[in-house]
């Protein structure tokens, strides 16, 4: 089940995603990324959930056995490796939130999404990925 409400209120937070060129890690750790990445803190990821707005949580993983996995409630799967294939399935109407473990394969999946033509503005990473959501103490699943 995806997280989906009005597409208005989703546009409503792009004033707060950041346009950085690091990543920090849950440790606090920066690596550079590509500036085309835009950036959606935990809090403010938190906020767009509580708030049912229409957004898709995509988990970038590596993992074969996606139901073993710690996720964001109501998050897909897309397996890194097949992720040329899966661009097919992403739409350039719906909101995408990528997530990976720290931030950095989220934040490579993203440069192919706007590779593959899909606009900037409506595909972001979550800073310091799922590591830093917990550490926020939000809610994971299996």
């Amino acid at each position: 089940k995806n997280q989906k409400v009005g597409e208005s209120e989703a546009k409503k937070n792009l004033k707060r995603i950041t346009n950085s060129t690091t990543i920090k890690n849950a440790e606090g750790k920066s690596q550079e990324v590509p500036p085309e990445v835009l950036q959606i803190t935990p809090p403010e990821l938190k906020s767009m959930i509580d708030s049912k707005q229409n957004i898709l949580i995509i988990q970038v993983n590596n993992s074969v056995d996606f139901s073993r996995e710690l996720r964001i409630k109501g998050s897909i799967f897309i397996q890194k490796k097949n992720f040329d294939t899966s661009i097919n399935n992403l739409t350039a109407e719906t909101f995408n939130v990528f997530v990976s473990k720290d931030g950095i394969d989220s934040a490579e999946a993203i440069v192919k999404i706007i590779q593959f033509g899909l606009p900037r503005e409506k595909n972001v990473n979550l800073e310091g990925g799922l590591d830093a959501w917990k550490g926020k103490g939000y809610p994971v699943e299996i």
